[in-house]
């Protein structure tokens, strides 16, 4: 069987794609080699599209996915990047269909990566690993802590700012009554990064995430909407499902799934993947510099869709 790197994304990113794309056929050609490239269209160009088909010969694959209806979304408004999110929860369940239809070959398991990534090594000891009885391999989040001087580092928990609208002072109290939890317990629940995870095809991640993204919607309504944030449900609902045993992890090492230091520091010689999350906030970073590097040696490279002048 076969494994896979899939991508779930739409033209507004199209360009932190491409360096995430390119990446991994630079720094880790034995799994560009080795591996399938899965790209699903949430809505790329006309123009992204094609460029990726020109890589049909080498294990890519484009293939289409209808988002979910906006009634589905925490907020039960349209909202692109959370009907985004909420359609990558479901891709077991796609690619398991896109297999027995015969699009896709026989997967083992697949890594999915959120498109503001860069692979500055091989991933190939993913595939190396046994899998037992988990249902998903991820990172626990975390953050610095201190004096920036000083790598101190704490882990974060789901229910911090970004989990909620709601600027309530209770708002911890009043989602915790309703999920039928305690304040203190829901104050526990450790938050798992939902942009770099493994999974096997079929429906025994996505049942699980999903029925607990229902739980959050549901909430949400009753504590009168706008109460909990639909851009983080998704990662909320995969945190909140793995602290109560719904969901199966085997928790990976920072590695695979490293956010970008802040000044002094320097990405870890042993990082594997880097994700450069709020791009658009923090970009004049220094971390962030290696991105720009990375997307300047794909133009020099032609590995690059677009026409550079």
């Amino acid at each position: 069987m076969a494994n896979a790197v899939i991508w779930i994304f739409n033209q507004a990113v199209e360009e932190m794609f491409a360096v995430s794309f390119g990446s991994l056929a630079c720094n880790a050609p034995d799994v560009w080699d080795g591996w399938l490239k899965i790209i699903i269209d949430a809505g790329i160009s006309d123009l992204m599209r094609a460029w990726l088909r020109s890589f049909a010969g080498e294990g890519v694959h484009v293939l289409p996915v209808s988002l979910p209806q906006p009634s589905e979304v925490v907020g039960g408004q349209r909202h692109l990047p959370a009907q985004i999110m909420l359609a990558r929860l479901r891709l077991p369940v796609l690619v398991d269909r896109m297999i027995r239809a015969g699009f896709l070959p026989p997967v083992e398991r697949f890594l999915h990566v959120d498109a503001d990534t860069a692979f500055f090594a091989s991933p190939q000891e993913l595939t190396e690993a046994s899998w037992g009885a988990e249902q998903i391999w991820a990172v626990k989040e975390w953050d610095w802590v201190g004096e920036k001087e000083q790598m101190v580092t704490e882990d974060l928990r789901m229910a911090r700012d970004h989990c909620f609208i709601s600027t309530a002072q209770d708002r911890h109290r009043r989602l915790a009554a309703v999920l039928g939890m305690s304040t203190e317990d829901l104050l526990m629940v450790p938050s798992y990064n939902s942009g770099v995870w493994v999974a096997m095809p079929g429906d025994h991640l996505t049942n699980p995430w999903e029925e607990t993204y229902r739980k959050l919607r549901a909430a949400d309504e009753t504590l009168g909407g706008s109460f909990i944030n639909p851009h983080s449900s998704e990662e909320s609902a995969l945190s909140l499902a793995i602290h109560r045993g719904a969901i199966r992890i085997k928790p990976l090492p920072r590695q695979y799934n490293y956010l970008p230091p802040r000044e002094p520091r320097d990405w870890p010689s042993d990082t594997v993947i880097a994700h450069f999350v709020t791009f658009h906030l923090n970009h004049h970073w220094p971390a962030y510099r290696r991105w720009y590097a990375q997307r300047d040696s794909l133009q020099r490279n032609g590995l690059w869709p677009w026409d550079v002048t």
